[in-house]
């Protein structure tokens, strides 16, 4: 019997650890529904031309093997309205961090709130800003809330922008946040013992039997218990049981011993997947993979985002197709009845609310531009480390009708150099609702069109961070520092 290009199934993983999660057979892990799936194996071909005494080939020899991945995914709620999408660990895959969110709202404010900024709350709680918040909003979503909670009445502001308010209500779970990181984060465990030495953001560690090294990225107090350390990775791999040393401050000064058993370096930030495509009795698996994003919208129809993956070949083999999935049922909402916010974003000129206008688009595309790179290395099963995240050049198109350029004036930004805000939603209905921000949309080229006499302007564009200041006082905004071209919202309430 031919086997049937419909009878797909997709199960994916975050890998915790380097190692291939066993989850991958699993109906929990097969819960989006795919379009278009395809792996491809990228087995490299070793040529050997040797000088014989004949023209026939010498068999060649297979190098490095990889595998690639494709398909699409609609943008839709969960069956748990509250809860995060399936499809959120394909965008971390992507290299997002994805955070639970609270929202707040308030009914006095002035100045504009940047994506990553701290807040300080009148009580002494602190909370950090997701996406911008601009001058007239009256609200404000937040994620990493420590101290005492926010209520109503309290008083806020912003410790890098200096905008303030009033809030009228306290914090209320809001739904899920993506936006994209630069660096891979990941954790390690320490013993019952704990950490005999207060760590600082920049502390280079060391595992005083691997060598392996890290950089702390969050700062870790003195504590007789177990603990774990995030950092980012620089060389090597920690060992379960191993003593752990500090390089920076008093060199090589030991700050306690990792976990017995549990002393494996775990994934915090942009983790890779392991994914496993069914294709009716036959299944190829990855492990390790990394990829990119583009989310394209058309008026009228679902968002529809497309992923392309590349990892380690881990397996080919013959094997049943899943059964008695319980897919995501969600109807996916349509791009429409969608509120559009326009604006420049260059000055404080057209910083709030008020200043944004609302363009008639028909179509958008928008690709965070994630570059992978393999990690060779003869140390590595097949020679592949790990596929990588080089670099990220987001980009995209919008297709609009024309207007005077009094107006939007399409073609001026790109004669002036300009960027500009710019917000979409997607859905009305809490559990089922997306908001897309981009804070430095610049303009690259146009193409103009007609679609039933009505002209039309193909715009494509880049994406940038925007102005990464306060736009009043020009203060360096220390707590942003960019990744935040893109801030996905995921309304549940």
């Amino acid at each position: 019997m031919p086997l049937l290009t419909r009878k797909k199934v997709l199960t994916i993983d975050r890998n915790a650890t380097t190692a291939l999660p066993s989850t991958l057979d699993t109906v929990a892990y097969a819960e989006n529904i795919t379009i278009d799936a395809s792996a491809t194996a990228d087995v490299e071909r070793i040529d050997r031309n040797f000088a014989l005494g004949t023209l026939s080939a010498i068999k060649d020899l297979a190098g490095q093997k990889a595998v690639e991945f494709a398909f699409g995914v609609e943008m839709k709620g969960s069956n748990t309205p509250a809860a995060e999408p399936e499809w959120s660990k394909l965008l971390e895959g992507c290299g997002f961090r994805a955070e639970a969110i609270v929202k707040a709202t308030f009914g006095s404010g002035a100045g504009t709130l940047r994506h990553g900024e701290l807040v300080t709350f009148s009580a002494g709680g602190t909370a950090t800003v997701v996406s911008d918040t601009h001058d007239g909003s009256t609200t404000m979503y937040l994620y990493a809330f420590s101290g005492t909670a926010a209520a109503g009445a309290q008083t806020f502001l912003g410790e890098d922008s200096g905008a303030t308010g009033t809030l009228s209500t306290g914090t209320t779970g809001a739904g899920w946040a993506w936006w994209p990181v630069s660096s891979v984060t990941k954790s390690i465990l320490f013993n019952a013992s704990g950490l005999t030495t207060s760590l600082a953001v920049g502390d280079l560690i060391e595992g005083v039997s691997s060598g392996a090294r890290g950089i702390v990225t969050t700062a870790a107090t003195a504590v007789a218990s177990a603990i774990a350390i995030s950092y980012s990775p620089v060389r090597g791999s920690f060992l379960f049981n191993e003593v752990m040393s500090v390089i920076s401050g008093t060199p090589d000064l030991d700050i306690g011993t990792l976990h017995l058993t549990d002393a494996e370096e775990q994934f915090v930030l942009s983790p890779p997947l392991a994914m496993k495509l069914f294709t009716d009795g036959k299944a190829m698996t990855g492990n390790g993979c990394r990829g990119n994003v583009s989310f394209n919208f058309e008026v009228n129809r679902p968002v529809r985002m497309d992923f392309t993956f590349r990892g380690q070949l881990a397996s080919t083999a013959d094997t049943p197709l899943l059964t008695g999935i319980d897919y995501a049922n969600v109807d996916p909402p349509l791009w429409e009845t969608s509120a559009i916010g326009f604006a420049r974003n260059e000055t404080a000129a057209e910083d709030a609310i008020e200043d944004e206008i609302e363009p008639c688009m028909t179509a958008m595309s928008v690709d965070i531009g994630n570059q992978s790179a393999d990690r060779k290395c003869a140390g590595a099963t097949d020679g592949l480390l790990e596929v990588l995240t080089s670099a990220r050049d987001g980009s995209g198109s919008m297709t609009v009708e024309d207007t005077l350029e009094s107006d939007i004036g399409w073609i001026t930004r790109i004669q002036d150099n300009e960027t500009v805000r710019l917000r979409v939603t997607v859905g009305g209905t809490a559990g089922n609702k997306f908001t897309f921000s981009m804070p430095g949309i610049q303009f690259t080229g146009h193409s103009e069109g007609d679609t039933d006499g009505i002209v039309t302007q193909d715009m494509a564009f880049r994406l940038t961070g925007g102005n990464l200041h306060d736009l009043t006082s020009n203060v360096r905004l220390s707590a942003t520092g960019g990744d935040n071209e893109l801030v996905i919202i995921y309304h549940t309430s």
